[in-house]
């Protein structure tokens, strides 16, 4: 395997150290059931063999009586394993759960823009419940059926040596039969499970581009192409059950040549007086146990695989680096803050500058608004303030200190963005607006919906701020004002709006327009614009183009200049801005 032993030991040792007192319980639970499962036996053979005697009638209730009390306390014991290592299982894999998730989520966008979300939900979810059951009980389990295995030949040898190496001999050669087998039919399911997770992202894919399939004519394409996915599924899951078969016959067959061992040598030795009626009725028992741990130990180790593969996974997750350091001590001025962009070169890939020696700053309080066509670099601009990236060169400075300096969960608390594309959760009123933040009270949240302008939206809902929302039951408008919100809200020093309004109509674009005017009321914001009508809240104008500075001033200064850039745009009689 390649992941060393000691990267077991270490992820057991970290997880499970919160969980002690329950994997010694469930320790002892497993190795009790062992310990019964071996001496109940006994019980029998005893009652056997005494029947044949002049054991009196009263010994033989007595051995009946504490059979089936035995046999109850290791039924009860099974309960508390069950529930013991559930207990582990969840809350150790929940305890890595969180360390995946949160490490992911704190890595930059050069890695979320690398890994498409289906492959970072297989690693937090899938990985680490590839891992559930080597926390809970893999390890146990290993150890525990090992014993067990041994422990049943222990128990074969001291009825009868001979008998003993005989089925020393068989568990080795069931072992490597087993072995060989589950190789055989492990690869089947691996297909199975690939062409399932390939007909999985086939539909979602193709799910979410409905429209587009259906404008273009595509339903029979889809249709031909989704056949061929569920045949390819179809073929591996049925080749995949027939062969598991063999599993099951594997260990039917080793039950049976075990019983039929066990009449064909033991019988002789009994008749000879080796053995007893009772001891050859035990070993017969003892057999049909055997197969159990053989099986059980293979699946295991199978396991233990399939771990590795996680853990390595997972680990190599962990050991990726955000290239955005936290490194700040400062915290962000309580007062409106100016920015500034000095000497500015970026580029999100090697030999391709996105923005190139990009200069220019906003005084506190004031609104830029930023223009210039696709690919231009504008967006980029507002995630270099976030610092979602870094520069290549150049400073971004805030209230005259680079923000580097500033603690980044304090510049980005600072910092209130609204895109085109609003995250609506499926959560309630309340908790869509304040981001699950309990710290609002009613009253603050009402106000802010009224300030935006939802509140005939608002008197439509059932249960008020408790109601439970989905993306689907709001229109685009409403989504933004409920952005809009949020920020009011979090109360940043610093706005951003990315083409907010760029997909509403003319009549809901004027209530965003009215709600983000009281919101950009003293602070200090940027607006990336779709139409000229919205730069007229702008108090200066930034053009570029291919990542440059191609004008910036005052809007008032800009219009007078029958020269500027902006001002031909307005003549132009357009409206919206090319982007």
């Amino acid at each position: 395997m390649g992941v060393p032993l000691v990267k077991y030991f270490s992820l057991l040792r970290t997880y499970l150290k919160p969980y002690k007192t329950q994997v010694i319980l469930l320790s002892i639970t497993m190795v009790s059931s062992i310990v019964i499962s071996i001496v109940n036996p006994q019980i029998i053979k005893f009652y056997i063999d005494s029947v044949k005697g002049e054991t009196e009638i009263q010994t033989l209730q007595q051995a009946a009586i504490l059979y089936i009390g035995l046999a109850v306390i290791q039924q009860t014991i099974g309960i508390a394993s069950v529930f013991l290592s559930q207990r582990v299982s969840w809350g150790s894999t929940n305890l890595l759960r969180s360390e995946v998730l949160t490490h992911a989520m704190n890595l930059d966008m050069t890695f979320h823009n690398q890994y498409k979300p289906g492959d970072l939900i297989e690693r937090v979810d899938g990985d680490v419940n590839a891992l559930s059951n080597f926390f809970s009980r893999l390890v146990l389990q290993l150890v525990s059926n090992m014993l067990y295995l041994v422990g049943i030949l222990l128990a074969i040898y001291l009825e009868n040596l001979i008998l003993g190496l005989v089925f020393t001999v068989f568990s080795l050669i069931g072992l490597v039969i087993t072995y060989y087998i589950r190789r055989f039919v492990v690869p089947y399911f691996k297909r199975m499970r690939e062409a399932s997770m390939e007909l999985m992202g086939f539909l979602e894919e193709h799910l979410q581009g409905t429209e587009d399939i259906q404008a273009l004519g595509m339903t029979e394409y889809v249709k031909e192409k989704h056949y061929a996915n569920e045949s390819k599924y179809y073929h591996h899951t049925i080749k995949a059950i027939v062969f598991s078969r063999l599993i099951n016959l594997t260990y039917n067959g080793l039950i049976a040549f075990g019983t039929t061992f066990v009449y064909v040598v033991g019988v002789p030795i009994h008749l000879r007086g080796g053995i007893t009626l009772g001891s050859l009725f035990l070993i017969n028992y003892y057999v049909s146990l055997l197969v159990q741990p053989i099986f059980v130990i293979l699946s295991q180790i199978q396991t233990l695989q399939q771990a590795d593969a996680s853990i390595e996974r997972i680990d190599e997750l962990l050991n990726m680096e955000s290239k955005i350091y936290d490194n700040g001590v400062l915290p962000v001025p309580d007062k409106q803050l100016d920015m500034e962009f000095r000497d500015v070169t970026f580029a999100y890939h090697e030999g391709t500058n996105v923005l190139e020696n990009l200069s220019f700053s906003i005084p506190a309080g004031k609104t830029v608004g930023l223009i210039g066509r696709t690919g231009s670099g504008k967006t980029t601009i507002s995630r270099l303030i976030y610092r979602f990236y870094e520069p290549l060169s150049g400073q971004i400075l805030l209230d005259g200190r680079e923000i580097r300096e500033y603690q980044l969960r304090e510049l980005r608390r600072n910092i209130g963005v609204v895109t085109q594309d609003v995250q609506i959760f499926q959560a309630t009123v309340r908790q869509n607006l304040t981001f699950f933040d309990d710290s609002f009270d009613d009253d603050e949240v009402l106000s802010i919906i009224h300030k935006v302008g939802l509140t005939e939206w608002y008197t439509e809902q059932e249960n008020g701020l408790d109601t439970r929302i989905s993306e689907s039951q709001l229109s685009a408008g409403q989504a933004q004002l409920l952005s809009v919100g949020r920020l009011f809200l979090k109360n940043p020093k610093i706005v951003i709006l990315d083409e907010a309004s760029s997909r509403l109509d003319p009549v809901t674009e004027n209530y965003l327009d009215q709600a983000v005017m009281k919101l950009l009321e003293g602070r200090t914001a940027l607006i990336i614009a779709h139409r000229l009508s919205t730069l007229d809240k702008a108090d200066y104008i930034l053009n570029i183009e291919f990542g440059k500075l191609i004008e910036f001033g005052r809007r008032e200064e800009l219009l007078k200049n029958p020269n500027s850039k902006y001002t031909k745009l307005r003549a132009s009689g357009t409206e919206v801005v090319a982007t």
